[in-house]
């Protein structure tokens, strides 16, 4: 059974997805996991791998107000090892999220979202 909060993440991922590709990234993978955690999207653009984070909302709140420390964490590990599964070596790796928010009708990239978050 899936639960409300997938169903509401799923369509997310779909705007986001729509969005991205407009965009001109390549998708290569969606809702990758490993013992560490979930990626929502991995694409391609330009030579570089980018590792998105999807946070979307039905309410009036920002979603990106969701993207935490230990969150970007979770997403750095996940991505190491996806990169040592996949043998990616000498590739500028990218992490960004993209907040999509249905309520207002606006959907944002934020890139560079770990140096966002530095210390």
């Amino acid at each position: 059974m899936i639960t409300e909060k997938r169903r509401r993440g799923d369509l997310g991922e779909k705007k986001a997805l729509e969005f991205l590709r407009k965009r001109g990234f390549k998708i290569v993978q969606k809702n990758y996991q490993n013992k560490y955690g979930e990626i929502d999207i991995i694409c391609k653009r330009g030579g570089g791998l980018y590792f998105m984070e999807v946070k979307s909302t039905f309410t009036f709140y920002s979603p990106e107000e969701n993207m935490t420390r230990n969150k970007m964490n979770k997403i750095l590990r996940t991505s190491n090892l996806y990169l040592l599964e996949n043998n990616i070596e000498e590739i500028p790796v990218y992490f960004d999220l993209v907040s999509v928010n249905f309520k207002k009708g606006i959907i944002s990239l934020y890139p560079n979202i770990n140096t966002d978050l530095a210390t």
